[in-house]
């Protein structure tokens, strides 16, 4: 099992109206096939500094790669990443395999050579860290 996760803040400028729809565009990633669960809310922590989160639970690495590629993803991504100050993105799993990260670098690296355009709105974000979505 793969748990993606995002810990992000939008700018100050989002309007609410904005901010809301980019959440309900991540609440459809629930619509691909490959994804078993989504999640997406507040932040509740002391911490303060990032404002929203999302889970993203995948069986294996196939799955993963075929929600990175979905078109559903690609459509919330040119929709939030604009609005987006900041970013911190993690995958964990269960699985040990020492090649686990290696293999998801690849994935994350397909799609951003697949998507360009992606690849442009990502680096706009001013502190992104993390595997860029």
């Amino acid at each position: 099992m793969i748990l993606h996760i995002l810990r992000f803040r939008f700018k100050p400028e989002a309007s609410d109206e904005q901010i809301a729809s980019v959440v309900e565009s991540m609440h459809r990633f629930a619509e691909i096939e490959a994804v078993d669960s989504v999640v997406v809310g507040q932040v509740i922590d002391s911490e303060g500094y990032f404002s929203h989160s999302m889970i993203v639970t995948l069986r294996d690495l196939d799955a993963l790669k075929a929600y990175h590629l979905d078109p559903i993803h690609a459509e919330a991504d040119h929709q939030g990443l604009p609005l987006l100050e900041d970013v911190v993105s993690f995958d964990v799993s269960d699985d040990w395999d020492a090649s686990l990260a290696g293999r998801i670098t690849e994935i994350l690296s397909q799609r951003l050579e697949e998507q360009p355009d992606i690849a442009e709105l990502a680096q706009t974000l001013g502190a992104n860290r993390g595997n860029t979505r």
